[in-house]
């Protein structure tokens, strides 16, 4: 309980017992620091603040709304700070409005600090305070020999011109023996500007009294809320490290509350948090602010000419500052386009209150806002108004109006998503129809029919569209759905139709127009992707991804990386290939995107790429990925195109039977774009030529789209050598400028079958080498790896061809160098281990693969270190466990490291 006191008190000589000449008792307790909690929480950063404050400034001002925790740090300092100077305290009650009751109780607490005021005759309590006592009162702390600091707690109620006038007074004639920290909801009357002109003050504000993440874990754990780090982060982040709010969000969790949901209803709690700010700072504002708060809580944007559209008036801008000043939780961030905002917390609170007390006045309140946002060209928040008031129709017209399909799919963190996530199933109309067809297939659902037909009869019917933003939206979604159709013919009309609206739009040049004509560009590079997957194809996507890369719309410019990857990798040039996928998978990094929605077509093509290295196990993962995300458009390709992967790899492993069962669907399946389908049937027709059936190759290659395609020849070719019959003579492929860099590669070394079919080695070695030669800077492996037991053999065995073939084997990370048998891992030599013997010798083939074996390679990569065929691997492998009696791979490494074989 305060303690009141009379004739003790300096400040009251003269008065009778109890009480002041005016009748004012004193109030001791406003002398001394309010009582700290048990286990307060002592914040360095703050404390060390302000000590720098008070050491180097005149003035230090702790100004922050209710609950911020300026009491808790000015007390915890007062008692704890490491200065030898005086520190005088004082809580300001009413009583200290009046200016006569004020400077008496500022005589008291100073003079309670031990500082002796020898010419300043303290005026009696209640008794207007005369000129000439401010004047011997800064002489005395002037003559005083350390600085005196008086700390006001609750200077926001020193409301008199004359109080502060007086206090500006002692600042500026006292110092530097006079040092004043202040402690209020508002700011005081002083000339806060000057202050910060001669830096004579320090200000610690709510941006520096909020809580850190751990300063809200130690808060809470000292009041017994035990809860994780994330939780704490939630909660930090919810409250903006309010004091107050911590605290109750606290109690609540002592009281059994769990934390997720206590995270989640935060913002909207109608208990402990909301009654503390509908007491503290709602109930607190005249009639006239409060109603200013209540009606502009529609909108986190508080921008003076909005809240006057709000609020019928027009003192907006003032009254912005006004409640910024008394620290009403309305704030003015530098990073937030000068609009000024309101705690998220209060914000809630208002809102909830404006619908209790005026639900017919929300609607038109956002309405009104969407108007001024849409004038002011900001569509977003002028769309999510539109929403909030109900007005669907007028939402789907700002989406329009602001080429919202632009955004919805080109961006994948497009804002319309989610509006549109709510949107009516059944709303009517135009606008409805276009943004219902973007966002389905923005969402890779089927479109519907009768909304497609709409968007048809806007696109090409005159008249129909009511605006030019309704006509262009509708021609660019169908643009963007006819791509992937069954008529690509049609898609590439309508993409040119779009460019020649756009063209003719004001929005060309701006940016909402480049995102539209990336999207076109890159629908009509998609028709030619389906459609041909040719050079026209790949020119098309690499004008795509510049449109896209201008305009900055990552999703766009992922999907058709990930397409030119596939084409690139199907043209052997690996490294571009590779270069292009992965630019595509680190635009999905960049995007956190799952693995659902990542492109497809980049999965394929690292899964191509690999392949073509003989790396299988790489291949296959890749392959997963594809598998997972496939979209509608990329099944017409990436899966018959995995088919043909997967059937490669078998036929590489010489699993020929699993390799027709991978295509055997797909054999049957006429419906593949052309230059899909001719990759299905040259995969069959090479099933045929390692089942050395030569004559059904031929077949199949004569049933091509194009029999005398590069490919089809080579293909041809070797069945040829095989001894089929062909109607007409293989065409030669080297010279061809038209001709792939793998069918060029894959001629070379059928020119060498055939020169090593007749037995003639010498001019067989060039043209390996020509082979090599090509295939390195892609690091092709695959045609050398799948060649015959003669080629290999060639590889192995000619000098010149083995040191041109080394980058054939696996990469140098895998590759060991073999070494005698009996060094050990120093040079040193080992003997075998006693009563250890193998039950035969191995062989000096089967020592190098028991080697390559200790060093953890697959027998893929075994047999393209040793250039032999898998199945040839497998038989050595075969015959070591034989020989070593054991019945594993890594029991045949561990016995032979125990008989010094490795």
């Amino acid at each position: 309980m305060p303690t009141i006191s009379g004739s003790e008190s300096p400040v009251a000589d003269n008065v009778g017992e109890g009480e002041s000449g005016s009748g004012v008792p004193v109030l001791t307790s406003t002398f001394e620091p309010p009582q700290l909690p048990s286990t307060p929480i002592i914040r360095a950063r703050l404390q060390d603040r302000l000590t720098c404050g008070v050491r180097e400034k005149s003035l230090v001002l702790v100004s922050a709304p209710a609950g911020a925790g300026k009491t808790v740090l000015a007390a915890s300092w007062a008692e704890a700070h490491d200065i030898s100077w005086p520190v005088a305290w004082l809580t300001v009650h009413d009583a200290c409005e009046r200016s006569e009751v004020f400077w008496c109780y500022v005589a008291e607490t100073i003079v309670r600090s031990g500082v002796n005021l020898r010419h300043a005759n303290r005026p009696p309590l209640g008794e207007v305070v005369p000129n000439s006592f401010f004047i011997r009162l800064a002489a005395d702390l002037l003559d005083h020999p350390l600085p005196v600091v008086l700390v006001l707690d609750g200077a926001d109620r020193l409301v008199s011109r004359d109080v502060t006038a007086r206090l500006d007074f002692l600042l500026r004639h006292a110092y530097p023996q006079f040092r004043l920290v202040m402690c209020g909801r508002a700011d005081p009357q002083l000339p806060l500007h000057k202050y910060r002109v001669t830096d004579s003050m320090t200000e610690i504000r709510q941006d520096v009294l909020a809580f850190t993440v751990a300063e809200a874990h130690s808060l809470l754990s000292s009041l017994g809320a035990k809860v994780s780090r994330d939780v704490v982060a939630s909660l930090t982040e919810q409250t903006e490290g309010w004091a107050a709010g911590l605290r109750l969000a606290a109690a609540s969790l002592k009281q059994g509350a769990d934390p997720k949901t206590l995270v989640e209803s935060l913002a909207r709690d109608d208990g402990s948090v909301a009654e503390y700010l509908f007491a503290e700072v709602l109930d607190a504002q005249p009639p006239r602010v409060r109603d200013f708060l209540l009606r502009t809580s529609v909108t986190p944007q508080l921008l003076p000419d909005l809240v006057d559209r709000l609020t019928d008036r027009a003192d907006g801008r003032r009254t912005l500052a006004t409640l910024v000043r008394s620290n009403a939780f309305v704030e003015r961030p530098p990073d937030f386009g000068g609009a000024y905002r309101v705690h998220p917390l209060f914000r809630e609170l208002l809102k909830a209150q404006l619908t209790y007390e005026s639900p017919e006045d929300a609607p038109e309140l956002h309405r009104r806002c969407a108007q001024w946002f849409a004038d002011a060209g900001q569509y977003v928040p002028a769309v999510e108004h539109a929403v909030a008031s109900g007005d669907w129709p007028y939402a789907t017209s700002l989406l329009i109006g602001g080429l919202a399909v632009g955004s919805l799919l080109a961006h994948d963190n497009s804002p319309y998503a989610s509006i549109l996530d709510s949107m009516p199933d059944d709303l009517p109309g135009p606008h409805a129809a276009v943004l219902r067809t973007a966002w389905m297939f923005r969402a890779g659902q089927s479109v519907r029919a009768g909304d497609i037909e709409h968007v048809t009869r806007l696109v090409e019917q005159e008249g129909v569209a009511d605006t030019v933003a309704l006509r262009l939206s509708a021609a660019v979604v169908l643009t963007a759905v006819a791509a992937v159709g069954p008529d690509q013919a049609r898609a590439m009309r309508v993409a040119d139709h779009a460019l020649e609206l756009l063209g003719q739009s004001p929005w060309q040049q701006q940016a909402a127009g480049t995102a539209l004509s990336a999207i076109v560009l890159a629908s009509r590079a998609t028709a030619l992707m389906v459609d041909q997957g040719g050079n026209e194809a790949a020119e098309a996507l690499k004008a795509a991804v510049a449109a896209a890369d201008a305009a900055g719309c990552g999703r766009l410019k992922r999907q058709c990386l990930g397409d030119l990857a596939v084409l690139e990798a199907l043209r052997g040039r690996l490294r571009r290939a590779s270069e292009l996928a992965r630019a595509a998978e680190g635009l999905a990094d960049d995007c956190g995107l799952s693995r659902e929605r990542r492109p497809a077509a980049a999965s394929l093509a690292l899964a191509w790429v690999s392949c073509e290295e003989f790396h299988h196990a790489e291949a296959r993962r890749w392959e997963a990925r594809a598998h997972a995300s496939v979209a509608d458009y990329e099944a017409l390709f990436v899966q018959p195109l995995l088919a043909v992967l997967q059937a490669r790899i078998h036929r590489s492993r010489h699993e020929l039977e699993l390799g027709e069962n991978a295509l055997g669907q797909l054999v049957a399946n006429v419906d593949s774009p052309s230059w899909v389908r001719e990759r299905e049937l040259l995969e069959v027709a090479a099933l045929h030529l390692a089942k050395a059936q030569p004559d059904q190759a031929i077949a199949v290659i004569d049933s091509l789209p194009d029999p005398h395609s590069p490919r089809a020849e080579v293909v041809r070719s070797r069945a040829t050598v095989l001894g089929a019959a062909s109607q007409s003579g293989p065409r030669e492929v080297i010279g061809d400028p038209e001709a792939p860099l793998d069918a060029v590669v894959e001629a070379w070394i059928d020119r060498a079958y055939r020169h090593l079919d007749r037995g003639e080695v010498t001019p067989a070695v060039p043209a390996v080498q020509q082979a090599l030669r090509l295939a390195e800077p892609e690091r092709m492996r695959r045609p050398f790896m799948d060649s015959t037991t003669q080629l290999r053999r060639l590889l192995r065995a000619n000098a010149t061809l083995s040191a041109s073939a080394g980058w054939l084997r696996p990469a140098a990370s895998k590759v060991v160098k073999l070494r005698p048998a009996s060094a050990g891992d120093d040079g040193s030599t080992r003997a075998p281990a006693a009563n250890l013997v193998a039950t035969e010798p191995l062989s000096e083939r089967e020592i190098e693969v028991l080697r390559l074996m200790s060093e953890l390679l697959s027998t893929e990569e075994i047999g393209a270190a040793m250039f032999v065929s898998v199945n040839t691997v497998r038989t050595h492998v075969r015959s070591i466990l034989r020989k070593l009696a054991v019945s594993r791979r890594n029991e045949a490494v561990r016995r032979a490291r125990e008989l010094a074989i490795v």
